[in-house]
């Protein structure tokens, strides 16, 4: 069904090594006044030979260390804080190390204690890189030996700071504290630190609740909970006094419509870079296709910043159930906020909330990956990321997907992409292929290996240069103009398609009511965007059966792609070429894959449009263009044979998203039927001027990157500049490893 050529075949076979743990953010020894029993922690003591004093670097398997496959050393030019760092730097996959000894005996000593039986031993330090397999981890020996492995947590400047904090079991002891690299990459490791503290006092401050009327016991004179903040639209909120999870009273929400329950929380006391924990109790009646609840927990930065989780949330009917959501306190954060959201179609709905906590993670608590949405205010980077699990099934047999990679589109442009599968060795091939029907769309093409009895948990994560568009030019007003007098570019964007009917008569009689009667192209793609906006939002008739543009409009409500495909109908059949992005928002948490539109203006050029939260014009840095729909992709829409259940519906534009290619490829969304993240990694307060230059070096590493890898060549040495240029702290940081890269390029052509 799909048209696909030119072929650039590129093989990864990346394993990472991961060891069992858990990990609690924790403050550092210089924050506390407590002893660092580390040596050398900060890298900053040298020797005069090319000895890392009191480390010793390693390899996977004890095997030695090839120096033309990796280099472990001490850093001089880039560090967290002092004058050095620690930088292992691999090009292959074996796995690389620094390890500190431990010697139990010395530990007890030096830290006072009579015994280390139950003692808190916390491990912190900063890790650069754009390797995802860089950790800290402290091996142990004894019976209840269990190796603990750090986990990231905030970012800043481009270092991560990584923690782990255990109590140390009876009869077992460090061994040792390494830095480690898993699969091919560099990273850097700084201040490091290790504190040991008596046994029975490391709860303190665990078990405090930071919520006040956490169990909406106080009450104010109108019987709403006293210190919580009530944002709602037709709902009633009130307090129950029949029906609660713990103590005499819950908080109870009645109706149709939607609201906010806010507790604004003071941060003087709050634990700067360390993980918070919000929890609590919901119970809830209604339709499942019509409520929803859940909480969420916000904090704001200087600037107006903002980063912000939501949990799964819940709906339908459900009795007492707990939910949580966990997040990193910003070690810049001013104000914090803890919520509580419910929404519903529904008129007889009702939810209940009780006993809401938010505290620090008890020790050992597994806590899953949560997704902090931030906006990005100005031109930068930011990574998209796929992540897919196929079961023993599907894996026995040797799976085989196609989805989109983020793409070099307008001022948005790819530098580096990575593969990873577990177990290693899973993944048979990687094959980067252009669309030629439709550029300047490209696909990875993935194949997997046949493994019995294994599961396969597979994940990319794709990097791009995100600039800005030039709104500054933007006219006030435009006539929309005949077909002859567009250019033939962008004429197919005018036609009819089985997911975007301009030719319906329904569609045809809006978008005339819809364009301006002064046939003005600006104001007619406004009232076109709000339109769709709207219709969306309001259900007509139940058991929609697709998310095309004519059942949109007849049906109401839908989501993303409803109102994308609504909204280049609209535009098409109003004379305005129209088309959707598929696209990954680095504002929010995962999505399948979100669609908005772009609309040609005669005179100027492509605008995007959000068509379901009506927005326009939208910028080029809010997200990462995955592909440019094209026509033939709106007819593949109705494609039946290999929608896998919960990715997908009818509409979708086909290789808009991740397309099993045979029968038994199926896999399972891992992030609550969800798949795809955008996350930005860093902003350059930069202007229009100072990217554009940087865009167009990065758009030919990109491309000669792409040529080099069709015709076989080798690109691990550029390939090095541009995984750095992953962790750029700043445009010109940025501009130099790409300068790099070009120029290993050209000396290879």
């Amino acid at each position: 069904m799909a048209c696909w050529s030119s072929a650039v075949a590129v093989i990864f076979t990346v394993g990472l090594i991961f060891l069992s743990g858990f990990c609690a953010a924790v403050v550092d020894a210089e924050e506390t006044g407590q002893t660092n029993f580390l040596k050398n922690g900060d890298f900053e003591e040298s020797s005069m030979s090319s000895e890392i004093t009191n480390w010793r670097p390693w390899a996977m398997y004890n095997e030695p260390i090839d120096p033309d496959k990796a280099t472990i050393t001490v850093d001089k030019t880039v560090f967290h804080v002092g004058k050095n760092s620690l930088r292992i730097e691999a090009e292959d996959d074996k796995g690389y190390g620094c390890e500190q000894s431990l010697d139990a005996d010395a530990l007890r000593k030096k830290s006072g204690l009579d015994t280390l039986d139950g003692a808190m031993f916390k491990l912190t330090g900063y890790i650069k890189g754009g390797n995802k397999g860089a950790c800290l981890a402290v091996d142990f020996a004894g019976e209840k030996a269990l190796n603990q492995t750090s986990e990231p947590g905030e970012t800043t400047n481009g270092w991560t700071r990584h923690a782990i904090a255990w109590i140390l079991p009876n009869g077992t002891r460090p061994t040792g504290v390494h830095c480690i690299l898993n699969g091919a990459g560099m990273a850097w490791f700084d201040n490091l630190c290790l504190t040991i503290t008596a046994p029975g006092k490391q709860s303190a401050g665990t078990d405090k609740n930071l919520l006040e009327n956490a169990g909406f016991e106080e009450n104010s004179e109108n019987e709403t909970p006293a210190g919580w903040k009530i944002e709602n639209g037709a709902v009633k909120v009130g307090l129950d006094r029949q029906v609660k999870h713990g103590g005499k009273t819950a908080l109870r929400v009645d109706g149709a419509g939607f609201c906010n329950i806010i507790h604004e929380l003071d941060v003087k006391g709050f634990p700067k870079g360390e993980e918070l924990v919000l929890t609590g109790f919901l119970k809830m009646n209604g339709d499942p296709s019509k409520n929803f609840a859940n909480i969420w927990l916000q904090f704001r930065m200087p600037g107006n910043k903002m980063s912000r989780v939501d949990c799964d949330g819940i709906n339908g009917s459900v009795d007492w159930r707990e939910i949580k959501t966990h997040m990193v306190v910003p070690e810049d954060c001013e104000q914090a906020d803890a919520g509580l959201y419910f929404y519903s179609k529904d008129d007889t709905a009702t939810a209940w909330f009780d006993d809401f906590a938010l505290k620090k993670p008890r020790m050992g608590e597994k806590l899953e990956r949560t997704f902090a949405s931030r906006h990005m205010e100005s031109p930068g980077l930011a990574y998209a990321e796929g992540c897919y699990e196929f079961l023993e099934e599907a894996s026995a047999r040797g799976a085989k997907i196609a989805f989109p990679i983020p793409q070099m589109y307008a001022e948005q442009v790819p530098f580096y992409i990575e593969f990873i599968a577990r177990p290693e060795g899973a993944i048979q091939q990687v094959t980067l292929k252009k669309r030629m029907e439709a550029p300047p769309n490209w696909i990875a093409e993935v194949e997997f290996k046949p493994l019995k009895g294994k599961k396969i948990a597979f994940n990319w994560k794709g990097y791009v240069l995100l600039g800005i568009h030039d709104y500054d030019s933007f006219p006030k007003t435009a006539k929309i103009v005949s077909e002859k007098d567009l250019p033939p570019e962008v004429r197919p964007w005018l036609k009819a398609t089985k997911s975007v009917q301009s030719d319906d008569p329904a569609i045809r009689k809006k978008a005339l009511e819809l364009r301006a009667p002064d046939a003005d192209c600006i104001q007619t793609i406004r009232n076109i965007l709000k339109c769709s906006s709207e219709v969306v939002q309001k259900e007509i008739k139940p058991d929609k059966p697709d998310t095309t543009a004519a059942t949109t409009l007849d049906h109401g409500g839908g989501e993303c792609t409803s109102a994308a495909n609504l909204a280049a109908a609209l535009l098409r059949a109003a004379g305005i070429p129209g088309r959707v992005l598929a696209n990954y928002p680095n504002w929010n948490t995962p999505f399948q894959t979100h669609y908005f539109v772009e609309a040609y203006v005669p005179g100027y050029g492509w605008a995007r449009g959000e068509s379901i939260m009506n927005r326009f014009p939208v910028q080029s840095y809010e997200n990462v263009i995955v592909s440019v729909v094209y026509p033939q992709d709106e007819n593949c829409s109705f494609r039946t044979e290999n929608i896998v259940t919960g990715s997908g519906a009818v509409g979708c534009p086909w290789l808009s998203m991740t397309e099993p290619l045979t029968t038994n490829s199926s896999f399972i969304l891992p992030w609550k039927n969800c798949d795809h993240v955008a996350v930005p990694v860093t902003e350059f307060k930069s202007a229009k001027p100072e990217m554009d230059p940087i865009l167009d070096l990065t758009r030919k590493v990109w491309s000669v990157y792409l040529e080099h890898a069709a015709s076989g060549k080798s690109v691990n040495k550029a390939l090095e500049f541009q995984r750095k240029a992953c962790s750029a702290n700043s445009l010109e940081e940025f501009k130099d490893f790409m300068q790099k890269a070009y120029d290993v390029y050209k000396i290879q052509h």
